[in-house]
């Protein structure tokens, strides 16, 4: 009686195992390239006494952008995802991030590119466009991102020291 209960119970796992839908790849990228985000603007007149500009057609109170070299890691599993952006986009806009990441929504994975959006803040919304072909990467709203994008290996790295 018992084997009997144990060959149903193990068909009954096997049976259920085998029902379950396999994982999803996760595919994740390592994008390197240039940030740039709006560096901030002095809105306070200074006359030249006192170390600023001279007022006149030299003044320009127009944001000037800041770029820097940045690395940028991207996941995509499913229809679904999330990124660690670069220190200096996320410390822009006070980006509310877990452990450094950001959920991707509205993630579409295409046989020529991958597109995705992400919440910076309350009211900014960035897009993000990988073209699977050449790797390149783009990401307009709240700070651009360019680059290039390497898939990342599987396994980590052997340590050089």
């Amino acid at each position: 009686m018992r084997a009997v209960l144990a060959a149903i119970g193990l068909l009954s796992l096997t049976g259920a195992a085998a029902a379950e839908p396999a994982e999803p790849s996760k595919l994740r990228l390592v994008c390197e390239g240039v940030q740039q985000t709006p560096e901030p603007v002095d809105y306070h007149a200074r006359l030249a006494h006192e170390g600023g500009p001279a007022a006149g057609p030299g003044v320009s109170l127009a944001p000037t952008m800041a770029s820097s070299r940045e690395k940028m890691t991207i996941e995509v599993s499913g229809a679904g995802g999330r990124l660690r952006l670069p220190a200096a986009l996320a410390a822009a806009h006070h980006a509310k991030t877990e452990s450094g990441w950001l959920p991707l929504s509205d993630v579409t994975v295409g046989e020529e590119e991958i597109t995705g959006r992400f919440k910076l803040s309350a009211f900014t919304t960035a897009h993000l466009r990988i073209d699977r072909t050449t790797g390149e990467v783009v990401s307009h709203g709240g700070g651009d991102f360019s680059g290039v994008c390497d898939k990342a290996p599987d396994t980590p790295a052997a340590r050089k020291f």
